[in-house]
């Protein structure tokens, strides 16, 4: 009987992107000078593996070296570059509170805490106690022992890094993008009159409206010419093209929609084209205003002699 023979394997050539053919992040990208202010490593699931990033484009790259120099080159993201220094600046300062282990996988554990923090409106003052206790639960992860982060830490990263950001990439879209604002004058505790400007927009990206704050701008008069001022100087300061302010929505007082002098005539002015709703919450609660005039006093009595009898006494509640 002869003795088995061996199937030989097909020659296959040495790839240096390894078996799936595909080309490698290389991790010392990120030390390079002119790269690791804006250059992160982040996973693609339809690469199914990580790739170069550009936090200033927010566009994926592919992993070479030259790719990511001739990006570095473009026309675009030179052009987009100015607008991002504050986020490249506070990405730098946050850099070097970092040791030289690891940086990326700590400055991603920070973030996440902070985010965190932020999206639930949760107090800053959480950061002193929490990364603590986190260490005492996780002894032995050696991110975790690396996190330096207080409550001053964690005040500028949302502050500085994440409301910056995210108020340049608005600001970005309302430049190309038409939008309506509805403002609201309030006084803080410093009794200072600060204006609240929320602008609605369409965003194509996501396919839904969006209501967002733009800013919160100090007014040092509550008047009609004070607040228009403020209005459109916001506007102008942010480079804003009037011409994309297509609505105006605000409460129903005589200073927002006064017939002959108003915060809505002077935008009108400045405006011809502009669209002016009057608020339609205000305008419920004084047609529920008036329309409970028409009811017995006496039905508002009992109500409230109802609501006394049951409040002060634990036993009848």
């Amino acid at each position: 009987m002869a003795p088995p023979t061996r199937r030989l394997q097909p020659f296959q050539p040495y790839n240096k992107a390894g078996n799936s053919g595909k080309a490698q992040f290389i991790d010392t990208w990120l030390d390079i000078d002119e790269f690791k202010l804006w250059l992160e490593k982040k996973m693609v699931p339809s690469y199914r593996g990580f790739k170069a990033y550009c936090v200033v484009c927010d566009e994926v790259i592919s992993n070479h070296k030259s790719t990511i120099q001739n990006h570095m080159k473009s026309t675009k993201h030179r052009g987009k570059l100015p607008q991002y220094d504050d986020i490249i600046t506070a990405r730098q300062a946050l850099l070097s509170y970092i040791g030289p282990a690891k940086k990326e996988d700590i400055s991603n554990y920070e973030m996440v805490v902070c985010s965190l923090i932020a999206e639930r409106s949760l107090p800053i003052s959480l950061v002193d106690n929490l990364i603590p206790t986190m260490r005492r639960l996780h002894p032995k992860d050696e991110i975790l022992k690396q996190v330096k982060l207080g409550r001053t830490k964690a005040t500028s990263i949302i502050k500085d890094g994440f409301g910056n950001g995210l108020k340049k990439m608005l600001v970005e879209k309302l430049r190309t993008t038409f939008f309506s604002i509805v403002i609201d004058e309030t006084t803080d505790v410093t009794i200072e009159s600060q204006l609240a400007v929320m602008v609605h927009y369409w965003d194509s990206a996501e396919f839904k409206l969006i209501v967002d704050v733009l800013d919160f701008v100090v007014c040092k008069e509550a008047t009609a010419d004070g607040l228009s001022v403020s209005v459109l100087g916001l506007l102008e300061n942010l480079k804003i093209p009037f011409e994309r302010l297509i609505g105006f929505s605000a409460d129903t007082c005589n200073v927002m929609f006064g017939v002959n002098h108003s915060v809505s005539t002077i935008l009108k002015e400045k405006i011809p084209s502009i669209v002016l709703v009057k608020c339609s919450c205000h305008s419920c609660h004084l047609v529920a205003n008036y329309a409970s005039k028409a009811l017995p006093d006496q039905l508002e009595t009992i109500l409230r002699m109802i609501f006394a009898h049951f409040s002060r006494s634990s036993s009848r509640k």
